[in-house]
């Protein structure tokens, strides 16, 4: 939240609740502890009686908390300064997201993913993989946990292709002190590419992938890689030549999607972070 605000904050402050943006006002709220006066730039949308602001960090996002306590603030919006009591969460997100248009409902993703064991060792605020993809949760509902997601990680992921009942793999982040199983996985996807194909083997399947430019300085045979955020050791490089292929044993096909995995499936990969380290000090 806090290098959001710096990165973000800024580029929009000049121009938000003016005229000039009207996709954006800027929330007039003060510390519920401390009492300073703070401005916050949100993406807005009118409605007969107020406001609906997207909240992509959740409910735990310090200026809603600041304006719940206060029990309202002052948004500018176009200009105008507004008055907004008794603010209320909507905890229909289709209802939320009716008043947008196509531009912003796409601002707004959010996943809704059941899983009950996985959902119990979450918090708010916390992360969790999808696909290999880290992401915050910003609610929870029983069973249910949600992560907003915005355009660009739907761009740059395979999480931009799910559809209702799709399956996902799902981890929890890894403790300081807890056991190192695997390689270290930072969540942060380098690139999706396609499966080239899909073969029996004597124990499990071997699956061939495309690799993209980017990565084929940092993918080696018997190294790491991560592959919907599965730790997975390479088995070959370029046979045939831009790919590389990994064998799954029968537990990785049960215990995660690999078991559906076919020839066009696209997949989140990401390079090991010690082979990434080294590839660009040797480039230097």
């Amino acid at each position: 939240m806090q290098i959001a605000t710096r990165l973000f904050n800024p580029l929009v402050m000049s121009l938000a609740g003016t005229r000039l943006l009207p996709l954006y006002g800027v929330i007039h709220h003060r510390g519920r502890r401390s009492g300073k006066a703070f401005r916050t730039p949100v993406v807005v949308r009118p409605t007969d009686d107020g406001f609906i602001v997207p909240m992509p960090w959740g409910e735990g996002t310090d200026w809603y908390r600041n304006v719940s306590a206060a029990g309202g603030c002052v948004i500018r919006w176009k200009g105008r300064d507004y008055s907004l009591v008794q603010p209320e969460l909507i905890d229909d997100p289709a209802a939320a997201r009716a008043g947008f248009g196509a531009f912003e409902r796409a601002m707004m993703a959010r996943l809704g993913i059941d899983h009950a064991w996985v959902a119990r060792h979450l918090k708010i605020g916390g992360s969790v993989a999808v696909n290999g993809c880290c992401l915050t949760v910003v609610k929870k509902r029983g069973p249910v946990f949600f992560c907003d997601v915005v355009p660009e990680t739907l761009r740059r992921t395979n999480l931009g292709a799910l559809a209702p009942e799709s399956e996902v793999n799902l981890e929890l982040p890894l403790r300081a002190n807890s056991l190192l199983d695997g390689h270290l996985v930072l969540g942060h996807v380098d690139a999706t590419s396609a499966i080239r194909s899909v073969r029996l083997a004597t124990s499990g399947r071997e699956v061939t992938v495309e690799l993209p430019s980017a990565l084929s300085r940092v993918v080696a045979v018997k190294g790491s890689i991560a592959m919907d955020g599965v730790s997975l050791t390479v088995a070959a490089v370029d046979k045939p030549p831009g790919t590389f292929t990994v064998a799954l044993i029968p537990h990785t096909l049960e215990a995660t999607i690999a078991g559906g995995y076919r020839k066009g499936t696209v997949v989140n990969l990401e390079a090991d972070v010690v082979a990434r380290y080294v590839a660009r000090n040797l480039h230097r």
